[in-house]
């Protein structure tokens, strides 16, 4: 709620949120089916059947509240069109595989407009062996803030998404 009043008052277009450290042991067990401790029970689930039922099902949980953000956002009027036009929402996570701490190809949600800078076409599959920083320097070259000076290759922006 905080973060949604913050874009829609234009407190802030920037924010971060992180549902919980991953590596915590958490308590979901408010979920049905969920009995195990999120980081160790659930993470590290052993490919263990039971334990990957949990750990989709938190999963699941985590991704129905970014849902019902967005859809929050899809409903502010800003006379010409939707907070949700006028904004970008990433949803992810920082590891593809929590039992094998895999940090490669991770699959990550963008939403929203920000004022047609984003031109959304389906998946989008970055180069092999791509860093996630190269969506954070992409995306803050959609605001005009590129850095010439970077000689990391995992800075260099992508392309094709705008």
């Amino acid at each position: 709620d905080l973060l949604m009043l913050a874009m829609w008052t234009d407190t802030t277009r920037v924010s971060s949120f992180m549902f919980g450290a991953s590596q915590c042991n958490a308590d979901f067990s408010f979920l049905d089916g969920v009995r195990e401790p999120f980081h160790e029970g659930c993470s590290h689930h052993g490919y263990q059947e039971e334990k990957i039922k949990q750990y989709v099902r938190i999963n699941e949980w985590h991704a129905q509240l970014a849902a019902g953000l967005i859809h929050r956002f899809s409903e502010i009027d800003e006379g010409d069109g939707t907070l949700l036009d006028h904004s970008l929402v990433f949803f992810g996570s920082s590891l593809k595989d929590g039992h094998e701490h895999s940090s490669d190809d991770l699959p990550i949600l963008a939403i929203g407009g920000l004022h047609g800078r984003v031109r959304h076409r389906g998946h989008y599959f970055a180069p092999k062996d791509s860093h996630v920083s190269r969506l954070h320097a992409t995306t803050l070259g959609w605001y005009g803030a590129h850095d010439e000076s970077s000689e990391n290759s995992t800075a260099q922006e992508l392309t094709g998404l705008s």
